[in-house]
């Protein structure tokens, strides 16, 4: 028989997030994180660009590399299946298509290469490494990346020492509040920029203050009005809280009519899945969303009004949302 040469096209992971970032700027890469905690339920944002460096990394060695300044963001939700499943998808997140999430882990999340080769979060019991250069000698392997459970995997005190304390996550898989995620994005230095597949920018604490906390805390309070969870956002700048918003007029009225359309589009598509099974997907729709769009009865879509009180650093601002 003939043996073939093995022969194809590909394309390397950090090609395809180059590109990505042509699309997505470095402004985008906070509010992409806030809408997927908001997708997620989270209640609670928080960002902190941090100056502290937190010396080596014995194993990997390799890692120390990234052990200095970063940007971490935070939120009170815990990864489901569906969104471990969504982050590793780029360009292809479970959220497409799907009408009661704005957010996209599979593509707007890639943003954070603007800033960073090595994306680190905890949620829940879990760490998360990315690694998409996919450098044996960071990870061990020429895999994209690595997942732990913390609880039950030794050895990782140097890598959980920069998450350690930071908005309540103890370092061991708990977390203060019952539950939570934590994004730490260490800073891309001069000698990790030198070696990138993906962006050749290195980005001091300075630079990523001007060109990413500060247009995020802009009007931080309004952001709000387009949210359908987060009541609180808070940045902090190493020890200082710089900038907070937060919904004054929160209670369980408030809460159910902000997530009226979202509750109602969940049971919409349930209902519609019991009647007629799974649907194929049309004009490339998720059948998530098929689903809904042939089911919805658009007389009973809710449309609720409904006054937010956002309080911020200046006072407080009263708005109607409809």
């Amino acid at each position: 028989p003939i043996m073939p040469q093995a022969f194809g096209q590909i394309s390397p992971l950090t090609t395809t997030l180059r590109n990505v970032l042509r699309d997505y700027g470095a402004a985008q890469l906070l509010n992409e994180q806030l809408q997927n905690a908001d997708d997620a339920g989270a209640r609670e944002f928080k960002v902190l660009l941090s100056s502290k460096s937190h010396g080596g990394c014995a194993d990997p060695p390799a890692l120390a590399a990234w052990q200095g300044p970063a940007l971490y963001a935070f939120d009170d939700a815990q990864f489901s299946e569906d969104d471990f499943a969504s982050i590793q998808r780029v360009g292809d997140g479970t959220k497409r298509g799907d009408p009661t999430k704005a957010g996209q882990f599979g593509l707007g999340f890639n943003s954070v290469y603007h800033v960073t080769d090595v994306p680190i979060f905890a949620t829940g019991p879990h760490l998360v490494i990315f690694d998409p250069h996919q450098d044996k000698g960071l990870l061990g392997s020429d895999a994209a990346g690595a997942f732990f459970d913390v609880k039950k995997t030794a050895g990782l005190e140097d890598l959980l020492r920069p998450l350690t304390g930071v908005f309540g996550y103890d370092g061991k898989g708990g977390w203060s509040g019952g539950a939570g995620t934590l994004f730490r994005l260490p800073l891309r230095t001069r000698a990790t920029a030198a070696k990138s597949a993906i962006k050749k920018q290195a980005l001091g604490v300075d630079d990523v203050d001007r060109e990413v906390v500060r247009p995020f805390a802009r009007d931080l309070h309004r952001r709000l009005l387009f949210l359908r969870s987060v009541e609180t956002i808070e940045v902090w700048r190493d020890d200082a809280c710089v900038a907070t918003a937060r919904l004054g007029n929160v209670d369980a009225a408030l809460r159910k009519k902000r997530r009226a359309i979202i509750d109602h589009v969940r049971a919409a598509m349930a209902a519609a899945s019991r009647r007629r099974g799974p649907a194929p997907p049309v004009d490339d729709e998720p059948p998530r969303a098929t689903l809904y769009h042939r089911a919805v009865d658009v007389s009973k879509v809710p449309r609720p009004l409904y006054e937010l009180e956002l309080d911020h650093g200046a006072g407080t601002e009263r708005w109607l949302v409809g």
